[in-house]
């Protein structure tokens, strides 16, 4: 019995860490996005301005 409730608090623990690496990964993705659209933007404004 022992042995089950320390699965089921290891598993109580992993599962919200899990969610939060999923929200990481999808906030990491969004701030790479965003970074490459305003490279995107500069080089368009460095262009025009040459």
């Amino acid at each position: 019995m022992s042995q089950n409730e320390v699965l089921t608090r290891e598993y109580k623990l992993i599962n919200p860490n899990k969610n939060v690496t999923k929200s990481r990964k999808i906030s990491t993705n969004l701030l790479m996005v965003i970074l490459w659209v305003v490279a995107i933007i500069i080089a368009g404004i460095m262009l025009l301005l040459r």
